[in-house]
């Protein structure tokens, strides 16, 4: 089992890339994904209980490059925990709304994915 950077057992979140690595399960309202980092605890899941899907270690990591990598922090995060307390959550919300540059690079990372592109700038840059 490998070991991502967080060292836990069981690291849980959202598979994002669905739709390449598992079409079937691709409805738009989101998927996760379970990666055992312990052989003794993949019981967790029992396939009668969940609908599963066992993937390719690889396979999720490209497409969930966060797991090995930390994201980087948005740039007004103090800004939004400063007031948080102080205001409405709509006001708070144009702290987060991304910028026509952010819009911008997202709708080119989300082409350079379709293509494949990306995928493989990943294989090159991070080895997986």
């Amino acid at each position: 089992m490998k070991q991502l950077r967080s060292g836990s057992d069981i690291t849980i979140g959202d598979c994002w890339g669905i739709g390449h690595l598992a079409p079937q399960f691709d409805d738009d309202k989101g998927i996760s994904v379970a990666l055992f980092n312990s052989e003794n605890l993949t019981w967790l899941l029992p396939p009668e209980k969940c609908e599963l899907k066992i993937l390719d270690y690889n396979q999720v990591i490209q497409h969930n490059p966060s797991l090995l990598h930390t994201a980087p922090v948005h740039p007004k995060r103090e800004i939004f925990f400063r007031n948080i307390d102080d205001f409405t959550l709509d006001y708070l919300r144009k702290f987060v709304q991304p910028s026509i540059r952010e819009t911008t690079y997202n709708l080119t990372k989300e082409a350079l994915l379709k293509t494949g592109i990306l995928q493989t700038y990943r294989k090159i840059r991070y080895g997986i």
